[in-house]
């Protein structure tokens, strides 16, 4: 079973330089395989995932309380306009 399946929030753990988790509760859509976060461009979140793609996530609810297992993965932040497009009506798919 997916980890995020049927979850309406995730909760993204990313790393600071020194290699502390940061937990951070994000809207997500899936698509093209994975799945798409969604925060503003110089984010504390994004910028940790600029300097490492190493990351987990767990299903959650809006406040952040964790629901599920943690679940390891890679992150890429977006830069290419066609990605940035398909990833905002992957969104607008789930959460209308």
């Amino acid at each position: 079973m997916n980890t995020l399946e049927g979850a309406q929030y995730c909760s993204i753990r990313s790393f600071r330089r020194d290699g502390r988790a940061v937990d951070t509760p994000v809207w997500f859509a899936p698509g093209d395989g994975g799945f798409y976060f969604f925060s503003a461009g110089e984010a504390g979140k994004i910028k940790r995932l600029r300097n490492s793609s190493s990351m987990a996530v767990a299903p959650c609810d809006v406040r952040g309380k964790v629901l599920g297992d943690w679940k390891a993965g890679t992150a890429a932040v977006l830069s290419n306009p066609a990605d940035i497009v398909r990833a905002h009506a992957a969104l607008r798919r789930k959460y209308g």
